[in-house]
């Protein structure tokens, strides 16, 4: 989930906006999300542009269903979120934070 609102802000028109900058993040509670070892992953308003420039291809990760391997080779890992299993699974998170400019 993270990385298709990563494309939604990819594709925003900006010179509107009031924030300075967005951070979304998507977890699963039980600390995996499917094979992975990772919980989930977590976004800025810039995350598509700056993994186009980094030469990924996220509209490829999200075609095939695998936001993992994007984001395991995104920014070296660390917009990745891993916790372990955590042994409940209460439900998945979903995290926006908006950033006004001053």
């Amino acid at each position: 989930m993270a990385l298709a609102f990563a494309k939604h802000l990819g594709e925003m028109d900006t010179s509107c906006n009031t924030y300075s900058d967005i951070v979304f993040a998507s977890i699963a509670t039980d600390g995996q999300d499917g094979p992975t070892d990772a919980a989930g992953a977590f976004v800025f308003g810039n995350s598509w542009s700056e993994a186009i420039k980094d030469g990924l291809n996220p509209d490829i990760s999200l075609a095939n269903n695998d936001s993992y391997t994007f984001f395991h080779n995104f920014n070296s890992g660390r917009n990745l979120i891993t916790t372990g299993i955590t042994g409940t699974n209460v439900m998945d998170l979903h995290i926006l934070l908006l950033i006004h400019k001053h």
